[in-house]
């Protein structure tokens, strides 16, 4: 089991831990916050975490191909942007 600690409140010039994540597998590539900060997404080499603010982990969803970067569309607490290879994923957390 891997822990990994993310720091990820900014506020007056300095961090403070605000959740650790507990991975059972794999290396997190990229950490994407939504825009109001209640949900985390984290990238893994075939996947992407979907966590709550508080560092509960609500969905793991497995891509069929390497991911190299994700991004929240503007505004949105659900949809995001998966990029796999050449290719660009919408993606919705809230999809199964």
């Amino acid at each position: 089991m891997t822990t990994n600690v993310v720091n990820a409140i900014f506020v007056q010039e300095s961090f403070s831990t605000q959740a650790v994540l507990v991975h059972v597998r794999g290396f997190i590539g990229q950490v994407a916050w939504s825009a109001t900060g209640m949900i985390l997404l984290t990238r893994l080499t075939r996947g992407i975490k979907v966590w709550t603010e508080d560092g509960l982990c609500k969905r793991t969803i497995d891509r069929p191909h390497s991911v190299s970067s994700i991004a929240w569309l503007p505004n949105s607490e659900t949809q995001f942007f998966s990029v796999e290879g050449s290719d660009v994923f919408k993606l919705d957390t809230k999809e199964r």
